[in-house]
């Protein structure tokens, strides 16, 4: 289950602001449709599309719960798969099981 959430999650961070990113970053810091950002940066880990003028104004595109929720099924997966092991490793030393 933590494998499909976790792939959701980074598909909805790695969409935002995707299509059309100059105007998603005008529009999310408020200025025209025509105001282009100087310059926009993309992080894959963790997800980041900024987008920065100037005269120092910088917006994140990607919503701020994307990355701690990205974070949190990865350990979570991370957990389930060495508790998977040790579980198949206890059982495989009880006796009766082969």
């Amino acid at each position: 289950m933590s494998v499909p959430v976790c792939l959701l999650v980074y598909a909805a961070g790695a969409t935002s602001g995707f299509a059309q990113t100059g105007k998603a970053c005008a529009a999310a810091a408020g200025r025209s449709a025509s105001a282009r950002p100087d310059s926009i940066t993309e992080g894959a880990f963790p997800l980041s599309l900024a987008c920065r003028w100037n005269d120092g104004t910088a917006v994140e595109l990607v919503p701020g719960w994307i990355n701690p929720a990205l974070c949190t099924s990865m350990a979570t997966i991370v957990f389930c798969s060495v508790l998977a092991v040790c579980t198949a490793l206890k059982r495989k030393q009880e006796p009766g099981h082969e």
